[in-house]
Order: structure tokens, then C-alpha cells, then sequence
């Protein structure tokens, strides 16, 4: 495993920890939150491989997951515009 600013690789996938995601994604704590509860409702991503609860303190997501369904979310939120 290679750490480095919240990001941890394993396997050849990013994971950010849950807390590290405003900073890495550029949105505030309070909404990557509610998204993180989001992908964990929705039925496209998965348990172990989208996202991790490796304790309750201690949460990754991969990073492309998080990505692809910002950019989903980004795509809704254009259209009701």
C-alpha cells in the first residue's frame, strides 16, 4: 500500500478516505456526505469494490467510482436547469 495525501493505492485503485474527499473533489464536507450515503443507497455501486467501511472511523471510496458518479449527479443537476 502507498499513502500519500488521504489517497491510499490498493490493488492499482485509488481509494480516498471519506474525510479527504472535500479536499480531493473540491466540494464541502457536508455534501460529500450526503453523496457517500447516496452511493451507498444506489444499486450501481457495491460493497468492497466502489466503497470501504473498514471500521466506523476509518472509510475509503474508490476514487474513479466517486468520480464517475459526480460526474452522473453533475449530468442530473444540468438537465433540471
Amino acid at each position: 500500500m502507498v499513502y500519500r495525501k488521504g489517497v491510499i493505492a490498493m490493488k492499482n485503485t485509488d481509494w480516498v478516505r471519506i474525510k479527504d474527499i472535500p479536499g480531493t473533489f473540491g466540494i464541502g464536507k457536508t455534501k460529500a456526505s450526503q453523496l457517500m450515503q447516496e452511493i451507498k443507497a444506489c444499486g450501481k455501486f457495491k460493497g468492497g469494490v466502489d466503497y470501504r467501511d473498514i471500521s466506523p472511523k476509518m472509510k475509503f471510496v474508490n476514487a474513479k467510482s466517486f468520480d464517475r458518479f459526480l460526474n452522473s449527479k453533475h449530468l442530473a443537476w444540468l438537465k433540471e436547469s
